[in-house]
């Protein structure tokens, strides 16, 4: 289920330009939707890339 929201979520990055348009600010975006419990986990690492935000967040789940 994690993967198939994380396709989900780059189809509607391509049309949110402005909203991805560097990669923190991806991850950060990328964050604020996973689960309170994975978010909280998350949110001590601070990290810079979309990649590295969605590895980290696979291997908590």
């Amino acid at each position: 289920m994690f993967m198939n929201c994380t396709g989900i979520l780059s189809f509607f990055f391509r049309f949110a330009t402005h909203m991805t348009d560097d990669e923190s600010r991806k991850a950060r975006r990328f964050e604020r939707g996973l689960r309170p419990a994975i978010r909280s986990r998350m949110s001590a690492l601070k990290l810079q890339t979309y990649a590295d935000t969605v590895e980290r967040a696979l291997k908590i789940e």
